[in-house]
């Protein structure tokens, strides 16, 4: 199994490869009948494809799904949202206790 199938799925019938180094105007299209991927590069970059074309393009070029990334960033995001409940529930107890208290 190649890294493009891999990442982006089998090859649509009829896929015909566009050359896109010689057009730098070129716009993907979206595909509704595509499942899309996010891939990153090797700085930790993501781009969500939402054409089979896309992604076949940019995983050609070296981006990659790198699972150890998205979890990184499920988590980090995770944490934040953990940390914002927690900070603004503080925020709301201390003001209740205090008006219990001062009433």
């Amino acid at each position: 199994m190649s890294k493009i199938t891999e990442i982006c799925g089998n090859y649509p019938d009829g896929f015909k490869k566009n050359d896109l180094e010689n057009n730098p105007d070129y716009m993907f299209v979206k595909d509704d009948s595509y499942i899309g991927v996010s891939v990153y590069d090797a700085e930790g970059n993501s781009a969500f494809m939402n054409s089979f074309e896309e992604c076949e393009h940019y995983v050609s070029g070296g981006w990659e799904f790198n699972s150890s990334i998205s979890n990184e960033i499920f988590y980090e995001n995770t944490i934040f949202g953990f940390l914002l409940v927690v900070s603004i529930g503080s925020f709301i107890l201390k003001k209740y206790f205090k008006t219990s208290i001062d009433d």
